[in-house]
């Protein structure tokens, strides 16, 4: 979809980032707190990039993560889920969210439709 293609969840390099993705959040979440080396160490394969001090309280969610950036000072508070397998999405400079905030773009591959509807055709999905 980053390409303007529809979106296929059964690509199998999609779904082999998944399953990574899938992995490396489990040990997140169950990293203990105070282990910040561990941490960092698999933000550095979760994310796609990130500044200086992020602070990310587990539970934490996502669907890829490699699309995802932050920059400097963010703090992601607890049950945050960010799936944002349409676009890359980047925080920058100082940010902090709120407890169980939900970052989507499930509909994002009907837009990309109608962007690429040929001159002429009817409004709407077409196949």
């Amino acid at each position: 979809m980053l390409a303007g293609e529809l979106y296929d969840c059964g690509d199998p390099k999609l779904l082999s980032r998944w399953h990574e993705a899938k992995d490396l959040i489990l040990l997140y979440n169950a990293t203990k707190s105070q282990d910040m080396e561990e941490k960092n160490r698999i933000l550095e394969r979760l994310l796609g990039g990130r500044g200086k001090n992020l602070w990310i309280t587990p539970p934490f969610y996502v669907d890829y993560g490699n699309n995802i950036y932050f920059g400097n000072n963010c703090e992601v508070n607890m049950n945050c889920t960010f799936c944002l397998f349409a676009w890359c999405f980047g925080i920058a400079g100082i940010w902090m969210s709120f407890p169980v905030v939900e970052l989507a773009t499930a509909l994002l591959g009907l837009c990309v439709l109608r962007r690429r509807r040929p001159a002429g055709s009817p409004d709407g999905l077409y196949a």
